[in-house]
């Protein structure tokens, strides 16, 4: 947990951390795989990160997100 938070607070961007935050919360939940995806001030895809995603499914969540995300019954996306 600590790891995240210095990763969270360090001011580099989420970009630039998506790689080393992912790892840190798969190894603390045990997964075997991550991913995150982030939005601008506006609401919208501002990138995506899966460590083993092929580059065609990393673009299908920029392109896709309205569809993927942003319906009504989606409760993952506002929560």
């Amino acid at each position: 947990m600590e790891r995240i938070r210095l990763l969270c607070t360090c001011g580099a961007g989420l970009e630039a951390i998506a790689s080393p935050l992912t790892h840190s919360v798969r190894d603390l939940i045990g997964a075997d795989s991550e991913s995150i995806f982030w939005v601008d001030a506006q609401g919208l895809p501002a990138g995506f990160y899966c460590d083993t995603a092929p580059a065609d499914l990393k673009n299908l969540f920029i392109v896709g997100f309205a569809e993927l995300f942003d319906r009504s019954d989606e409760v993952n996306m506002r929560t």
